[in-house]
């Protein structure tokens, strides 16, 4: 029914807020993405994250595309000109990992032409699909409770560690250097340091 998809889908949207996907945020904090999340904490979060899709953020995320597209240009034109095979895949691969850096993280990964990039092998690792977790992505459909009681994680320890870290760092750099982004980063630390204040407040 194309009417009931649509009511759900865009109409109703916000009232279906549970997903009935299991994550561990406490022990694994890349699980705690809205993805995941549910109830009014979703609703919430969800609220708050439209923020980072304003006009004038949109146009600097734009602006991150662009300036990316033309680094991939530069960097095909002497394989173009040698008459060179070049793996497109892989290479809007890292185009897109350099992307995420600069408006989720504020960061510039430095993927594009380099082939050991850090944040390109963890990408890579991340999306990696095997045996485990397939089956942890089918036992968390079927059977959530087992995975709930096994407290496993769809990433693998390094993955977790490493994205963690340059997120701290980023936040870190830019409290230390007084620096305001106009990016998605930035909208996650307001959020945390209003967190902070509304509790400190809540405390006294």
């Amino acid at each position: 029914d194309v009417e009931l998809a649509k009511t759900i889908l865009v109409k109703d949207f916000i009232n279906f807020t549970d997903h009935g996907l299991v994550h561990h945020e406490e022990s694994e904090p890349l699980e705690g993405h809205l993805f995941n999340i549910n109830g009014n904490r979703w609703k919430t979060l969800r609220v708050k994250l439209i923020a980072s899709f304003t006009s004038s953020k949109m146009k600097v995320m734009f602006d991150a595309l662009v300036r990316h597209a033309i680094e991939v240009q530069k960097y095909l034109e002497p394989h173009i000109n040698a008459g060179n095979a070049v793996d497109l895949k892989e290479l809007l691969s890292r185009y897109t990992t350099d992307v995420i850096g600069t408006c989720v993280f504020g960061i510039e990964c430095k993927s594009i032409g380099v082939e050991n990039s850090p944040f390109r092998l963890m990408s890579r690792k991340s999306q990696r699909l095997n045996f485990f977790r397939s089956a942890i992505q089918s036992m968390s459909l079927m059977a959530p409770w087992i995975v709930k009681l096994l407290k496993t994680s769809m990433y693998q320890k390094d993955v977790n560690e490493f994205f963690m870290k340059e997120a701290k760092e980023a936040v870190q750099y830019r409290k230390e250097n007084g620096i305001s982004g106009n990016d998605y980063m930035q909208t996650l630390t307001k959020m945390r340091d209003d967190r902070i204040a509304y509790e400190k407040r809540g405390k006294k």
